[in-house]
This record gives C-alpha cells, structure tokens and sequence, in this order.
C-alpha cells in the first residue's frame, strides 16, 4: 500500500538532526496511547492519503506535517487486520547530507569514496560507441600512475573521485599548465580528458526534464540530438496527443484477431492480450540491463492529459539522490502477468529480483529517463497542474538561441520582401517578433529560428522559402498570435481578409506590418561576396 502525506515545512529545514527529532518525538509520546487518523482512498484506488479526523487536526499537524518529512523521515506503516501501525525511522544518510560541518558539504566527503572508472568504461563503450580496446585504453590513461607524472601535483591524485565537473575542469586546467605536459601528453590522454569532461556532464542530466519555449526555437531538435549524444541508440518516441491514455502508455489488454484450426478448417476469433506500453517496454529494458542508461522521449506533453496517461506511474517520478524512484506502486494483475513473462523471457529472474516474487512492485530505476517537449503557447495544450510539473526540470530555450549556434547557416536562408528586394529568413523573423515585443505580446508567441524547419529551410530556394513563410508565418500571425489585435499587427486596409494580407505580402512584405518592418534588405542583383567592399552594397533601410 502506498500512503501519501503532506509536508508543507519540508523545504525550511536545512540543519534537521536528531535533536530536533528527539524534542518532536516527546511531544508526540506525551499524547494518548491510540489517536485515530483517517485512511482515504485514492481516485483511482493505486493509494491512500492519510487524513485528520475530528479532534486530532493539531497532533495530525506535528506528526505527519512537521515530523514526517519526506527523505528525511521513513514513515512506516504496517497493517494488522483492520489495524494500522504507524513507525518514524530516521533516514541519516538523508540528515547527513543536508547538514554542513566546517563549512564542507558531508554528502562531498562520502563523494569521495567513489570510483566513476566502471561507469566511464561503460559510457565509453554504451553511449559513445568506442569499442572495448579503445574504452579500455581511455580508461586506463587517466589512473593515478600516469596522473602522478604531472609536477604540479604534490599528492596522489585519482581522477576517477571527482563527480563534479566544474572540479573537474581546474584538474584539467592544471594538467594542462604542467611544465611536462607536452612530454606526457599524446593524442589519447588528450581524447579521455575530453571525454571524461563529457561523461561529468552526462552523469548529471537530470532523469525528468521538458524542453520549453516558443515554437520554432529547436525543442525536438535539441531533445534528439542530446538524446543521440548522450544515449546513443537506447532511447524511444512517443507524440502524446488529445486521445493518448494510460493504455497507450503503461499497457492495457486489448483485443487482436488469432487464427485457430478447427475441423481442418481456418477460423478467426476475437481473443485478449496485455499490451505493454512504450513506457512499460522501455521499463523492462532498464531493469534488465542497468549498466545501460534508457531514455523515454516524449513530444508534445502537454497536448495530451498527462494525468490520466501517467495515472500512478506519477508516483514514480519523485527520485532519491541516486536516481531511482523515491517510493514505489503497486501493480495490477496485467502487469504482473506481463512482468513474469518478461522476466521468463530475459533469464536469470532479473525482474523477479527487483519486483518481487509475485512482481507486485514497480519503480522506476536510476538508468531510466524521461525528457519531453512542451509548447505553452498553442490553443490545444492541456493544462499541467503545480504537482506535476515541479518532478520534473524545465529548459528553456530562448527565443534566438538556434541563430546563435548555427549563425552561418542562417545567413544562407532568404526571402523576397518585394519584386526587387531580398533579407535573410532571420532578419524578417526578429523584425517580426519586435514589432510583437512592442504590442506586449508574450514572448512564448514568437516566432523561432526553426518555425521553419531545418530541412525546408536547407532545401528552398528563395521563391520556394518565400511561399513558405508567407503560408505559415502570416497564417500563424493572422489566426493565432494577433487574432484579436490585428489593427495594432498590420496596416490599415491591408488585412480585412487573410487571402488579402497574403497578397499585400506579396507586393510589400516590410510594409504590410504597421507602420512597416525595421529590417534591413538588400536589392535583388546587387548582392556580394561578403569579403568585397561595403560601399559597393546597395542597402535599404
């Protein structure tokens, strides 16, 4: 049974010890023998909460509000008949790691007794695609004996106890700075510094994480490229959209057609299957396999009730400081029927050792993540309530922060803006999405870099692009973002329909706008290379 409860003081303790737990348990001792809460079923029956009943609100409020806090307190229930006990254990791996001695963090000194070299070894090997020999040779390259070369160091240094990557990034200043570095350095402990700077970062990623900003600004892009960085092949998609549900998502029976022989016959009849979701097959591979690292990927999170889709797998996504679930669910009889077929069909009762027997248990394991998209600004999104959005880490991208790593490429992209003038896609873009700033459009309404995508952009040539963004840029503008502000967007007799704002595009894409575009054209035929004169530019402001 899973039992929620409340802590509304968790986040002001930040020098909990045992004293302030022995000061709150005799309070709680000084109380009578027996004092009666309230167990609540959940919605959907997957929990409990445990509520306050008449006359026990103030002891309920020192007990499970102040007392219980969660990761610093395990809260222990145990049932007898129709009986619940309830026991505090103090979690001091947890006190310990909140509290500051001398001004060092203690969870640093427990830090620094690890040794990362297996997990290098494997992200070498699993994530970066090095075979064995060369994941092998990286590793052993940075051991304390070729690091005890370097002068600048008066001790034993392994590099394999440092998790912290800025920590990190002054050893390797140093190494680099040595006065026998270039007599010790060759091209493979150059590439394992590297590539260990690059594992730091990767280790630290969180587990659940939603790319956000305006649409265009390279969410999917930059969610599939960290995803090939950093999981190599070991990652699925999913688009959740307004039909999606926990069936698709977890598993659900469902039905499907089975050819039987009867009577030297062929008949079709109707039967019933458990079919794993993408997040339950997923689940199953990181359970299996945890020296591999899993990712979920899920587009468009928002456009679906995630609610209903994760219903208690919600529960899952709370994770302690080594990155497995905080607390677990119990599962249905489809799961567990699934779990122990799956668990026959990997070997070894890899499942059944971390389930249980019965696989009545599921969480969700350090090597199994979870990174979304999320766009706030379109008309069909659901709404995401507080509970579930503070799980997970948000990334924002910026409005311009394509542009800034592909700059070059953006200076390639062109449109006409009359029959003799040109600009960059970019150019018209941030003149567009000024002329919005300045009517106190928000800004996740702009227009990024990549509302056109990459591939259009890379294969149009500038007829082809023109029509392009006059059919989705001027739609996006004239349908959504000023529906009810056109006046203030456009100029006046240039807008009344939408077939007549794309015409005057045509004819005069700056001055459609209000009071026309800040943009810097350049007239058709005068255009030169980038290294000849400035004088010979023919520009229009």
């Amino acid at each position: 049974m899973k039992v929620e409860y409340i802590a509304e003081k968790c986040n002001e303790y930040k020098d909990i010890d045992a004293k302030y737990y022995e000061d709150k348990m005799k309070e709680v001792l000084q109380q009578e023998e027996k004092i009666f809460f309230r167990i609540e079923k959940f919605t959907d029956s997957s929990r409990y909460y445990i509520r306050a009943s008449d006359g026990t609100n103030k002891i309920f409020d020192k007990f499970l509000r102040e007392i219980a806090l969660p990761r610093i307190t395990d809260l222990i229930i145990e049932k007898t008949g129709n009986d619940y006990n309830f026991k505090l254990e103090l979690n001091f791996d947890e006190i310990k790691a909140r509290n500051v001695d001398e001004g060092k963090n203690i969870k640093q000194e427990v830090d620094e007794e690890i040794d990362l070299s297996t997990r290098y070894n494997e992200y070498l090997t699993n994530v970066k695609n090095y075979s064995e020999i060369t994941a092998n040779k990286y590793v052993q390259i940075l051991k304390q004996s070729v690091l005890s070369k370097f002068k600048l160091f008066d001790y034993d240094l392994n590099i394999y106890t440092i998790s912290n990557l800025n920590e990190f990034k002054k050893i390797d200043s140093t190494i680099r700075y040595s006065s026998n570095y270039k007599d010790i350095n060759n091209e493979d402990f150059s590439k394992s510094l590297k590539e260990y700077a690059s594992f730091l970062e990767w280790i630290k990623k969180p587990h659940q994480r939603i790319f956000f900003g305006a649409p265009g600004t390279g969410k999917s892009y930059m969610l599939n490229k960290e995803a090939k960085e950093y999981f190599g092949n070991n990652y699925e998609r999913v688009t959740f959209h307004p039909n999606y549900m926990y069936g698709n998502f977890v598993g659900a029976f469902k039905p499907y057609p089975k050819k039987t022989e009867k009577n030297g016959e062929i008949e079709e009849t109707i039967t019933y299957e458990y079919v794993e979701g993408i997040l339950m097959r997923l689940l199953v591979k990181a359970l299996s396999d945890s020296s591999t690292n899993y990712l979920l990927l899920i587009e468009e999170i928002n456009r679906a009730n995630v609610a209903a889709v994760f219903g208690d797998i919600f529960q899952l996504l709370d994770r302690d400081q080594n990155g497995e679930s905080e607390y677990i669910i119990a599962t249905s009889k489809d799961q567990r029927l699934f779990l122990e077929q799956a668990n026959e069909e990997i070997g070894d009762d890899k499942l059944k050792n971390l389930l249980g027997n019965n696989f009545e248990t599921l969480f969700l394991p350090s090597n199994f993540y979870i990174w979304a998209t999320m766009n706030s600004a379109d008309q069909g999104v659901m709404p995401m309530d507080t509970a579930f959005r503070r799980r997970w880490d948000f990334t924002y991208l910026g409005i311009d922060d394509a542009v800034k790593e592909n700059e070059e490429d953006f200076k390639k992209y062109k449109i006409k803006i009359s029959s003799n003038e040109i600009a960059t896609w970019n150019d018209f873009r941030v003149a567009v999405n000024n002329k919005l700033a300045s009517m106190n459009i928000p800004e996740d309404k702009f227009i990024g870099p990549f509302f056109i995508s990459k591939s259009v952009l890379e294969a149009s040539d500038i007829s082809q692009l023109t029509e392009i963004v006059k059919n989705k840029v001027i739609m996006y503008l004239y349908e959504d973002v000023a529906k009810g502000r056109r006046n203030e967007l456009f100029e006046e007799n240039k807008y009344l329909t939408y077939s007549q704002a794309c015409s005057n595009f045509d004819k005069d894409a700056k001055n459609l706008f209000k009071n026309g575009l800040d943009l810097k054209t350049t007239v058709i035929n005068q255009e030169i290379d980038e290294d000849e004169t400035s004088e010979a530019n023919m520009t229009v402001e």
